[in-house]
């Protein structure tokens, strides 16, 4: 702030009337004493306007380091903003990558899963394919058996390609709810799946040895008629 203009003793007397060029002894003690009374309040006036200055230059002194400390305060609150942002961004981006890590697993493990279990189903419709192809050979065999034993054989075929087709179609459906329902039943479903692929082999083998047994029934059948007829013949070759 600019310095103030001091005000002086003559500043003050001419703010006063001028005198009368001729003066008595008293009136000219009269006027000293009012020199020095402007004098002195001219000195007054002056350290007040001294003190004042002062005041003014420790308020701006103030506000300055106010103005200072508010820039650095904001300043910072910017950093620490920032800071945060940063610290944020990288744990958002932390755990947006254990997110997709974790869910690139559990994809891989579907489509394992997936994989796995179209080769299952595909191995457990070929082994129906098998047995349906089986039966259809089987009942080519014996169409020129007795009605009762083609029969017999046609019932059976149509109560197991029943039972296997509704096996199929409840493995199909446990499987699928078993999955939805969690993956970490994968590995038991895994498990449940090798013993019914092992007891459509036992039953793919029972059945082929049905097959023997019914063949090996009807070739007896019929050595027992040719015996039978050849001893018919026996005595009407003797007579």
């Amino acid at each position: 702030m600019p310095p103030r203009k001091k005000i002086t003793a003559t500043d003050v007397s001419t703010a006063l009337p001028l005198s009368e060029p001729k003066k008595t002894v008293k009136e000219t003690s009269q006027i000293s004493n009012l020199e020095k009374l402007k004098m002195q309040v001219s000195q007054e006036i002056n350290a007040l306007f001294d003190l004042l200055i002062k005041e003014i230059n420790v308020v701006e002194e103030i506000k300055k380091k106010t103005q200072e400390e508010l820039e650095l305060q904001k300043r910072q609150r910017k950093q620490e903003e920032e800071e945060q942002n940063f610290s944020l961004q990288l744990t958002q981006k932390k755990k947006q990558a254990e997110f997709d890590e974790k869910l690139e697993k559990e994809k891989k493990v579907f489509s394992e899963y997936q994989k796995q279990n179209e080769e299952e189903m595909a191995t457990q419709k070929e082994n129906l394919d098998s047995q349906v192809k089986e039966f259809k050979e089987l009942k080519s065999q014996v169409e020129s058996f007795p009605q009762k034993l083609e029969k017999a054989i046609e019932e059976t075929k149509k109560q197991i390609t029943g039972e296997l087709k509704k096996d199929f179609e409840t493995e199909k459906k446990l499987l699928i709810q078993k999955y939805e329902s969690s993956l970490r039943l994968l590995e038991q479903q895994i498990n449940s799946f090798q013993i019914q692929i092992k007891q459509l082999e036992k039953e793919n083998q029972s059945l082929k040895e049905e097959k023997t047994n019914a063949i090996d029934q009807v070739k007896e059948i019929a050595v027992a008629v040719v015996k039978g007829k050849e001893k018919e013949l026996q005595p009407q070759n003797s007579q």
